[in-house]
């Protein structure tokens, strides 16, 4: 399903057609399939834009939207004229290497149109809503409008009207305002703002809240660069209200104002020039650039705000190459979260859009819902369709109804019944060892160590240690069954095989690491040490490498392995660690009397060490076995 996207100014001159055209040419150059709705009933003219670029001429006379909505108004006539918009919608260009289009559905007026202005004024919109339907005629239009293209764009009448209301309340999923420096116009699109906010509430049909974007349009901050900083400031404070729902919280009202804001240049305001095309969007202080950031905000769907700000050409890229790499498929990682956590969330999303990028993996939260679709529904498809869930884990996190209700329930049987990777990330102090579910999953951090107890520098290397695990992950199922669940059964013997040769890599190198720090252990837990060797320092020195190394090793790769081995390595980890611990805090040639008359220290110190070697003997030794016997299952080498 495609988005809708209104844009509306509450006065004229703001360059809202010619935004609305430039945008359009470059989603559909990018690949998109556009369409552009020319809804301004008194004042159309939208495909002039087009005419000197593509070979698009306006015809004489011309059917339209006008045309559409009479003939709703005339159906019980017998004689009225069938009128379908596929019918009368108009191709300007197709881009035909990467199956983009742009078509255009007309006001209806042509160059000798003398009927049109008489239809328009026809029109009664109160009693075309309450005698002839019209709210389902309006909202089948919409269904069908999302159905067929990515992006409807819709040039809105000024003013508020009643056009103007289906335009910003009905139709829209994304509504943009465009506004100039001047106290009425701004006044104008906060109230339309609330207006719209108001209407959707009164809405049948429930949608998500109207995502709005704010545009300062002819915006001049050269010449008075002083004068333009206040009127930045003042816009930022009053549209933090609208900005709530579309801003993470890692982005201030000022910064996306500076970078969306359309600057004035007088060459463009003669005629209907396409500056995307006359200048193009290299130029920073352009309209063609300027024109591709609210480009690049729409295509990515609004999911990387933060970008605009602090990567700008590295947003464009992912923007301008979404339906290039729509087909490649990729692992895909489900967020599930409070709302109260959402600071966490954009922070962890933040780290991630790295791999993101880098197309390596697809990033789903409750963000990514678009507005106006069903979100139930979507939260639904994201759990069914991802490969890796990430939760973050707090209080408000378990104590949600449908969090615990409905998408636990739903990523659990995910989880048995699929190849899905359930990782749990505690972000707030809170009881969750006390959840079932929990108490089977390693979580994350290891030592479960929330988010809001570390320090900044600590955080973001906890959740850079996340983003690297998750890399590995990613690059450990390679197998198209983590890319693609359906695949994998029809892949067969020759995916299973990729498989487990990941597989037989990541065996050796966690027993090569094993056996390392077996010797250490070994050197160290024997009772007659022989003549020769390194000293004890020496020892201790060389097991707290091996053990840093096969830790810091199986921090990132434990999810790959059995819970059984797991269990072990854990078993061996703790007592490699106790050993060093001991023997660092208690050196063994201490010259304490005291320590030789502690005979429950001395006892206590025994049966540690008696322990440790019970650990060398069994633990280790049952582990080493399980590896071995697996890597030549694995191999094709019988035992």
């Amino acid at each position: 399903m495609g988005s809708i996207i209104t844009f509306y100014s509450y006065k004229g001159g703001t360059g809202r057609s010619m935004a609305l055209a430039n945008i359009s040419i470059l989603l559909a150059q990018w690949g998109f399939k556009v369409l552009i709705i020319d809804w301004d009933l008194e004042a159309p003219g939208l495909e002039y834009f087009f005419a000197d670029y593509y070979n698009f001429s306006v015809p004489e006379e011309q059917k339209g939207i006008v045309d559409i909505l009479i003939h709703f108004t005339n159906y019980q006539n017998e004689s009225a004229e069938e009128i379908n918009w596929e019918n009368i919608t108009n191709n300007i260009f197709k881009n035909e290497s990467d199956n983009g289009k742009l078509d255009i559905l007309t006001a209806g007026k042509g160059k000798e149109d003398k009927e049109y202005f008489k239809k328009v004024r026809e029109l009664d919109f109160g009693e075309f809503y309450s005698k002839f339907n019209g709210g389902e005629i309006i909202e089948n239009l919409r269904n069908q409008w999302k159905e067929n293209y990515d992006f409807v764009l819709i040039d809105s009448r000024t003013g508020v009207t009643d056009i103007g209301g289906i335009c910003t309340i009905q139709l829209p999923d994304i509504l943009v305002l465009l506004f100039t420096a001047t106290k009425q116009a701004f006044e104008g699109i906060l109230n339309i703002a609330k207006i719209t906010d108001e209407g959707q509430k009164s809405l049948a049909i429930d949608r998500l809240r109207l995502l709005i974007l704010p545009i300062p349009s002819k915006f001049d901050s050269r010449d008075e660069f002083k004068i333009s900083q206040e009127w930045l400031n003042d816009f930022s404070k009053r549209l933090k209200p609208i900005y709530e729902n579309l801003l993470p919280t890692s982005v201030k009202q000022k910064e996306i104002l500076e970078v969306t804001k359309i600057p004035y240049i007088s060459y463009f305001s003669f005629g209907e020039k396409l500056p995307v095309i006359e200048q193009g969007t290299t130029d920073s202080t352009g309209l063609g650039y300027a024109y591709e950031n609210i480009a690049a905000l729409i295509a990515d769907n609004f999911q990387h705000v933060e970008m605009l700000v602090e990567d700008r050409d590295e947003l464009v890229n992912i923007a301008s190459n979404f339906k290039k790499r729509e087909t490649i498929t990729k692992p895909k990682i489900f967020i599930s979260y409070s709302h109260k956590d959402s600071s966490y969330k954009d922070l962890i999303l933040k780290h991630l859009s790295v791999l993101s990028a880098k197309n390596e993996v697809s990033l789903w939260s409750d963000r990514k819902i678009q507005p106006g679709h069903d979100w139930y529904e979507e939260i639904t498809k994201a759990i069914s369709d991802s490969n890796i869930a990430l939760l973050l884990i707090s209080a408000d996190f378990l104590t949600s109804p449908f969090v615990s209700k409905e998408e636990i329930p739903r990523l659990l049987k995910r989880q048995k019944s699929s190849n899905l990777k359930i990782i749990p990330i505690i972000i707030r102090a809170c009881a969750w060892q006390q959840i079932p579910f929990l108490s089977n999953l390693p979580v994350f951090p290891k030592d479960g160590i929330p988010f809001s107890s570390l320090f900044d520098s600590e955080r973001e290397k906890s959740i850079t240690d996340l983003v690297e695990m998750i890399a590995n992950i990613v690059k450990f199922d390679t197998s198209e069954d983590l890319r693609d669940s359906s695949t994998f059964s029809r892949a067969g013997k020759l995916e299973s095989h990729k498989k487990n040769l990941e597989r037989i890599t990541f065996i050796k190198e966690l027993y090569e690491k094993l056996v390392d720090l077996n010797e250490s252990l070994y050197s160290i837990l024997r009772r007659l040490q022989a003549v020769g060797e390194a000293s004890l320092e020496e020892k201790v020195n060389k097991l707290g490498k091996n053990f840093n190394e096969l830790r810091k090793y199986y921090l990132y790769k434990r999810i790959f392995f059995k819970e059984s081995e797991c269990e072990l390595i854990d078993i061996i980890l703790e007592s490699a660690k106790g050993i060093f611990y001991d023997i660092t805090t208690f050196p063994v040639n201490t010259d304490d009397i005291s320590y030789h008359y502690d005979k429950d220290l001395l006892k206590e110190r025994h049966q540690f060490w008696d322990k440790a070697r019970g650990i060398y003997e069994n633990e280790v030794s049952e582990l080493k076995n399980n590896l071995e016997n697996e890597f030549r299952s694995t191999i094709g080498i019988n035992s």
